[in-house]
């Protein structure tokens, strides 16, 4: 049976991210995004899109993270915001926000992650890129050494 629009709300949309990502399994990551999701980051010079790439990109990052603690949410109509603090690169301290975005079947359609400070975003961008070498162009990711 599909749920309708009216079913599928974007509660479900945040219980399916936060199951996914705290318990660690990627296919149920993957489940809760559209086809067709857009993620934009501040960890990345240009938008990835496509579910596989995102999914990949996504838990490629969470790998990064030793902790994430969600510290507030709300949502509005089909958009939920998610404020969160992480530790990284031995315990420095990395706080951030998500949106997500729900298609009328209450998947995940556009995702935007955002990072700060500046110097974990730089440090985050740039571990992203080394481990997505070989997987996504390096063009995405802020290389050390830089302007």
């Amino acid at each position: 049976m599909t749920k309708t629009h009216a079913e599928n709300t974007p509660s479900d949309a945040l219980t399916a991210w936060r199951k996914a990502f705290f318990t660690r399994n990627v296919k149920a990551f993957a489940e809760g995004f559209a086809q067709n999701v857009v993620l934009e980051a501040s960890a990345l010079r240009k938008s990835v899109e496509g579910r596989d790439r995102v999914r990949q990109m996504l838990w490629t990052a969470a790998e990064i993270y030793e902790s994430l603690v969600s510290t507030d949410q709300a949502s509005s109509g089909q958009h939920i915001y998610i404020e969160w603090v992480a530790t990284a690169f031995g315990g420095k301290q990395l706080r951030g926000s998500t949106i997500l975005v729900t298609n009328e079947e209450g998947k995940i359609d556009h995702a935007v992650v955002q990072h700060r400070p500046l110097d974990g975003l730089l440090a985050l961008s740039a571990e992203l890129g080394k481990r997505m070498n070989g997987v996504e162009d390096s063009e995405y990711f802020w290389k050390e050494g830089e302007r």
